[in-house]
């Protein structure tokens, strides 16, 4: 049915037939723990009675009393009580009787199961029609009689218990009272209870219908700090994540295409002048010359894009082998002698240790440390240096990749690793730069379960540090 569809409509249900359920079966327990305390009570009553009948039989025994006034005593325990009394010889024949009216009790014998146990001196308490001799159902209740210190018969009190029909309508009445009652302030309070529940669910339903167009600033209000409220905020900082990763990737589309528009606006400008003979002669060759330049540019950001796209899909797979990393670094160095050469740089390996063996991908260490040297290479003026550090610490070793370049500003230190992240783009762009090198770099430390770090002084340089994980020789 559409009405038990929702939560609120579910918890409100269990919630109201819980609630019946519970009262129903505290007003039957109720009812029969006072039908009980009602039936002890009045057996506790006939059982004093059945004694004072016993000692009003020992002073009659004793000629204290005449036959006429036990009657007469009798009578009024009778009416006091409301209990037929029957008094009974060992035989089991009644021989007085508190309403002699009904003559037919007289001369009249128990059936022996009755005298049993009284005869044994024992209370015997039984509730029905006492062997169908009664029309309405007692309360019956016999004592022994003790004569001379022995049993010479019994004593029965037998008490209608119709009177607690009506004892208990009203403990009905007050119970079905209190219960609506009960039952009213429930509901309130279980129909409160599941719109705290069911509010944040629904809210949530309609931020993720509004996420899922795009819209990202709608929040769930959260006031409470129970399981509820923790899945409000988890919600809530999900949709916050996703708004800054919806930001992100249209950023990121907006940066490719510029980075891919500002390389083709400038080869088609050139060869459309070579082709309408605009340029001509030693010209060409000078143009051409930088068309093969942005083309260079242009492979080298599709690269970079395509090794950052497959690096965060998780399916790259990592080589690892021993690598002796000072040797390793050694490498890096020769690898970017002429350029060092050429701007004027001088670039050198303080090794903390002779030799260093490392357990790591020697393709992707290459590829974080050509990243790294080419953006100290970039930003480092001529006549400075770059420094290349391995530390041995314990379980691992440690790189930098320290320069004496032009430094980060402080509010940017930590933007460097996102995409397209340029401290000065023109100048970047300049020097050949994706602005994507750095987020490869950091994508392939966290791939290979290691850290980097970095700190910068702007006009003295930058440092880059990251771990390695150390082999046995």
């Amino acid at each position: 049915m559409q009405v038990f569809r929702s939560i609120f409509s579910r918890l409100m249900t269990t919630y109201i037939v819980v609630i019946v359920i519970s009262l129903i079966v505290l007003s039957l327990l109720f009812s029969q723990l006072f039908q009980n305390f009602y039936l002890t009570e009045r057996k506790n009553e006939l059982v004093k009675a059945g004694r004072r009948i016993n000692n009003i039989m020992l002073k009659y025994r004793q000629g204290q009393m005449s036959r006429e006034e036990v009657g007469f005593m009798i009578r009024g325990i009778d009416r006091s009580l409301n209990a037929e009394i029957w008094l009974v010889d060992p035989t089991g024949l009644v021989y007085l009787d508190s309403r002699p009216g009904d003559e037919k009790w007289f001369v009249s014998h128990l059936e022996p199961e009755d005298m049993k146990q009284v005869l044994a001196a024992d209370v015997v308490t039984r509730t029905g029609f006492f062997g169908n001799r009664f029309e309405v159902a007692v309360i019956s209740v016999g004592v022994p009689l003790f004569l001379d210190n022995k049993v010479a018969g019994a004593i029965f009190l037998h008490s209608p218990i119709y009177g607690i029909h009506g004892t208990l309508r009203q403990v009905y009445r007050l119970i079905f009272i209190a219960a609506f009652i009960t039952c009213i302030f429930a509901i309130i309070i279980a129909y409160y209870m599941s719109q705290r529940i069911s509010k944040p669910l629904q809210q949530m339903s309609k931020v993720a219908i509004e996420m899922a167009s795009g819209k990202f600033d709608k929040k769930v209000n959260v006031r409470e700090k129970d399981e509820i409220g923790q899945l409000a905020l988890s919600f809530n900082f999900m949709a916050q994540e996703l708004g800054q990763l919806e930001n992100m990737r249209r950023e990121f589309i907006a940066n490719v295409s510029h980075e891919l528009r500002s390389p083709l606006t400038s080869i088609k400008g050139f060869i459309q002048g070579i082709l309408d003979g605009i340029i001509s002669g030693d010209d060409q060759k000078r143009y051409l010359k930088i068309v093969s330049e942005e083309t260079n540019r242009l492979n080298r950001l599709i690269n970079d894009l395509l090794n950052l796209a497959w690096i965060e899909s998780g399916k790259i797979e990592l080589n690892y082998q021993k690598v002796e990393l000072n040797a390793f670094l050694r490498n890096i160095i020769v690898k970017f002698m002429p350029r060092i050469e050429e701007k004027g740089l001088t670039i050198r390996l303080d090794a903390e240790v002779e030799r260093c063996i490392v357990n790591t991908d020697p393709d992707r260490l290459e590829q974080i440390l050509v990243n790294l040297v080419d953006n100290a290479i970039k930003f480092t003026p001529p006549g400075k240096s770059i420094i290349l550090e391995s530390q041995d610490a314990g379980s691992k070793a440690v790189v930098r990749v320290m320069d004496q370049g032009v430094g980060i500003p402080e509010e940017q230190l930590q933007k460097i690793w996102e995409r397209f992240s340029k401290v000065d783009k023109a100048r970047t762009r300049s020097k050949g730069g994706t602005g994507l090198g750095l987020a490869i770099v950091k994508k392939l430390i966290e791939v290979m379960g290691e850290t980097i770090e970095v700190t910068s002084t702007e006009g003295r340089g930058t440092e880059f540090t990251f771990t390695l994980a150390k082999a046995e020789e």
